[in-house]
């Protein structure tokens, strides 16, 4: 699943790199030049996605400084400042002592419980052939010297308790004798990229200098005339009333195609109001600072909040609420900070 996350970045001002830029852009064209004609390349083309979004020196700068801060965010990072211990030492001792497995008596004597050449099958031991992709479990003469020994205790397959754990991939702990593994509690992605599937985020001015388009999955943002989407722009550069207005007007005018659809019999549904239906996607709430969809952000005490915490009242909508602490997190900002979507996979 794709979650739409708002971060916010202090970044000094940046001196433009014209040397860096033009090696960003030579390797670009390297990559389109290696493209076969009427051939595509879709991990050629991924990566000259990435790179379109570093061609200015301001970009490469918001994505080193984002890639920074998300890491303790990162469900499978390394950094031990980020990373809890679970102890799972009794449920290893318990199948140490207790668990049995199937295994393989070679005629060597060595009894193993796994071969990636052979296999037990209805208690019978196969050999493991690949054929034209296929994968073939065969009964040839070297399977059949090789005994099958069923609900052997594993005890006796492993020489230790360490020995077990380790097969099994856990991770010695912080005390002597304790073993499990290690994770993140504040992990929320396995990958992520700047703008991705929400990367026409902020509306900028054509003139604007510092923004980073980031990564996108489309070549088709339209904007307003003398405008542009991009991924990451300064506080103080983003065109705040401009965007709202373009989205309500890019609203109401999926609202008259609906009732267009509906007339003509392309679908049926219960068409309400264009009040009412502008009032679902917020535009009434009153908010200082109006975006589009955004599932959560992390705030400047590096708390993550979505829009799942958000209590239905009947004194207002959930909707105006979750834009309201967007629109609140974004007011507190100084107007140098830098805000950024994240297209954060999980």
């Amino acid at each position: 699943m794709h979650y739409s996350y708002l971060i916010s970045l202090q970044v000094p001002q940046i001196k433009e790199d014209a040397e860096g830029n033009e090696r960003v852009l030579q390797k670009i064209n390297k990559l389109k030049n290696s493209i076969k004609p009427d051939k595509k390349d879709h991990m050629v083309e991924i990566e000259i996605r990435s790179l379109s979004g570093l061609t200015t020196a301001f970009a490469r700068e918001v994505d080193n400084r984002a890639a920074d801060y998300l890491e303790q965010f990162y469900e499978n990072t390394d950094n031990e400042n980020y990373l809890v211990f679970y102890d799972r030492t009794k449920e290893v001792e318990e199948e140490y002592m207790n668990e049995r497995m199937d295994c393989m008596k070679f005629p060597n004597g060595t009894i193993v419980y796994h071969n990636e050449h052979f296999q037990i099958r209805d208690g019978r031991v196969y050999e493991t052939l690949t054929k034209k992709y296929k994968t073939v479990f065969k009964r040839s003469k070297k399977s059949k010297k090789i005994k099958p020994i069923l609900n052997y205790p594993v005890k006796r397959l492993f020489e230790s308790l360490e020995d077990y754990a380790s097969f099994c991939n856990y991770k010695k702990g912080p005390k002597e004798g304790t073993y499990g593994y290690y994770y993140n509690p504040n992990g929320i992605y396995d990958w992520y990229s700047l703008g991705g599937r929400w990367a026409d985020t902020f509306l900028v001015r054509n003139d604007c200098k510092e923004y980073s388009i980031g990564y996108r999955d489309d070549d088709d943002y339209r904007a307003p005339y003398g405008y542009k989407w991009v991924a990451a722009a300064r506080k103080k550069d983003i065109e705040w009333k401009v965007q709202e207005k373009y989205l309500k007007r890019k609203v109401i005018n999926e609202y008259y195609e609906m009732i267009q659809n509906v007339r003509f019999g392309k679908y049926s549904i219960h068409i309400k109001k264009l009040s009412e239906y502008l009032n679902e996607e917020s535009f009434f709430c009153g908010v200082k600072y109006y975006m589009g969809s955004m599932y959560g952000f992390i705030n400047t005490d590096d708390e993550i909040i979505t829009e799942d915490e958000m209590p239905e009242t009947d004194n207002e909508k959930k909707n105006d609420k979750w834009f309201h602490m967007l629109s609140d997190f974004i007011d507190e900002l100084d107007e140098n900070a830098v805000l950024v979507e994240v297209d954060m996979h999980n």
